[in-house]
Parts: C-alpha cells; sequence; structure tokens
C-alpha cells in the first residue's frame, strides 16, 4: 500500500507544480466549472438559513465520499485512479492559483489535508485494487475487504474534513483576512 500510496502522491505533486504552465483560460474555465457545480448546494444552503449549517457538512461528506468510492472501485481498472488525483490536484492548485494565493490557501489548508490525504488514500487503495487483481491476479474477495476496511478511515476523515471546513475554516479566513488588512502595505499578508 505504500508504494501506491507513493506513486499516487508524486502523480499529484507532479500535476500541481504542472497545473501552472496550463494557459489561464482554461484553469479559470475548471475553476468557474467547479463554482457552477456547487450552484445547487448554494440554493438548498440559502433556503434553509440555520439548518443548512448543520446539513452543508452533510452535503460535502457526501459528495466527498461519493468520489472516493468511485475512486476506489474504479481502481479495478487502474487508470481511474490516476486521473482522478490529477484532476483534484489540478482543480486545486488552479483554484489556489486563481486569486489570492494565501487566502485561497487559507480557505483549503485547514480543511484540505485531510481531505486530500483521504483521496490519496482512495486513489491508492483503487490502484492496489487494479494491479492486485488485473495484474498480479490476486484474488478479488480479500482486495476488496481490505478496501472496504481502509474506506471507514477514509470516510472518517472526510466527515471531520466537512467539518472542519463548514465550522473552522472560515473563521480561520476572517482571523487571518482580518489581521492582514491591518498590517502596514508591504509586511505579512498586505
Amino acid at each position: 500500500m505504500r508504494k501506491e500510496f507513493a506513486i499516487v502522491l508524486v502523480i499529484f505533486i507532479v500535476t500541481a507544480i504542472l497545473t501552472p504552465v496550463i494557459p489561464e483560460d482554461l484553469r479559470s474555465g475548471v475553476v468557474k466549472e467547479i463554482s457552477e457545480v456547487f450552484e445547487p448546494f448554494k440554493k438548498v444552503v440559502s433556503k434553509l438559513g440555520l439548518a443548512s449549517t448543520l446539513i452543508l457538512p452533510l452535503i460535502i461528506f457526501y459528495n466527498n465520499l461519493r468520489i472516493v468510492i468511485l475512486n476506489i472501485f474504479l481502481g479495478i481498472l487502474i487508470l481511474p485512479p490516476i486521473l482522478i488525483t490529477m484532476y483534484n490536484s489540478y482543480v486545486i492548485t488552479s483554484f489556489i492559483i486563481s486569486g489570492n494565493i494565501v487566502e485561497n490557501l487559507l480557505l483549503i489548508i485547514p480543511h484540505g489535508i485531510i481531505e486530500i490525504y483521504a483521496f490519496l488514500l482512495s486513489s491508492a487503495l483503487g490502484l492496489r485494487l487494479g494491479v492486485r487483481v488485473l495484474i498480479k491476479r490476486k484474488g478479488f474477495s480479500n482486495e476488496l475487504k481490505f478496501c472496504l476496511s481502509k474506506l471507514t478511515l477514509i470516510s472518517i476523515l472526510l466527515l471531520i474534513a466537512s467539518l472542519i471546513e463548514v465550522f473552522i475554516t472560515p473563521l480561520i479566513y476572517v482571523l487571518i483576512s482580518t489581521l492582514s488588512s491591518e498590517l502596514p502595505t508591504g509586511i505579512g499578508y498586505g
């Protein structure tokens, strides 16, 4: 499992390094496309008011869990976990460099550390499943059991990340933004 994790981590990092080379209009198109995906969620949240604060982590958790499950089980084809890892890295990096890098990092880092780890773990599991079953001809049922045992950990990580994303990330962002706006220009974030 370590080897598969190392492979997907390298893929994630290399994609992040190469993303700024991609023309800006393509990157901004992805950022716009992603924000459009979340429009239905925004409508639900705006209609629910205070209840949305409690429901939003579950919506984020469900969306991420759905992708993780696809990532693992499409791993039987080997290529999907690699492509999903590249796409996640591309989208995250495109978002970070699309505006104020410090502010965008503040919006990603608090929950992203956990969430990205969970996604990379699911990619590694998917890659392991595909390689072991298709190439090494290991038993599918044993590999499936292994993946399902790790899915519990991934689910817990995603739930924690979604709670941080909704309840802690905005507080950190506001705090740092407020502090940085009080600093003289040329010092710190100003």
